[in-house]
């Protein structure tokens, strides 16, 4: 029974995972967060500061402290031109932290794209190897396998081959599909089961 199961899987004609791509999708996220520049790095920092309460709490403070202390007459227009200019640079800080932000997820969605195409590159080998096994064990129904392999082969290599010539598509989904049905058909044909 361990020589059939070897003669299967090597047999399989599901595109071979590469341990580059493995790696590439099973690295830490980590680097996704990490500011690229000195700016970024300024722009999370200041913006995090100005969310928080003691930002709020700092302000009251000095507008009370202005206030009661006279700093200057009632039109308060030294307190108002130095808030306003707060209010300008702070805002751009948040537009930075907020584009960041925008870059963080267009970057993890391409992190999650990729491990959601090595998953269905894993599940199609796996579905693949348990087809041929299933025609191994069940010789009688190699024939009906070899015909749904064909017709998932087709299937999934036309919708895999968006974006590339349609040409190039079909016959690769041909080649692969005939090239399964004749894998299914040969690991059937010398094993017999008893009953």
């Amino acid at each position: 029974m361990a020589t059939t199961a070897t003669s299967v899987t090597a047999k399989s004609t599901a595109p071979a995972i590469s341990t580059e791509a493995a790696q590439k999708v099973g690295r830490d996220r980590h680097y996704i967060y990490t500011p690229a520049s000195i700016g970024a790095w300024a722009a999370d920092i200041i913006t995090a500061f100005v969310g928080s309460w003691l930002f709020v709490g700092i302000h009251a403070v000095w507008f009370i402290l202005w206030i009661v202390l006279r700093v200057e007459a009632f039109p308060y227009g030294l307190l108002t031109l130095l808030v306003s200019l707060e209010a300008i640079f702070l805002s751009t800080f948040v537009m930075m932290s907020q584009n960041r932000a925008s870059e963080r997820d267009h970057i993890r969605d391409d992190h999650e794209a990729e491990e959601v195409d090595l998953l269905y590159q894993i599940n199609r080998q796996q579905l693949e190897i348990l087809t041929l096994l299933r025609a191994n064990l069940c010789p009688e129904d190699a024939e009906k396998i070899a015909k749904q392999l064909n017709a998932t082969a087709l299937t999934t290599t036309r919708t895999t081959q968006v974006g590339k010539p349609s040409g190039a598509g079909a016959a690769n989904g041909n080649a692969s599909g005939k090239s399964a049905a004749q894998a299914a058909k040969a690991t059937a044909a010398p094993t017999h089961r008893k009953r």
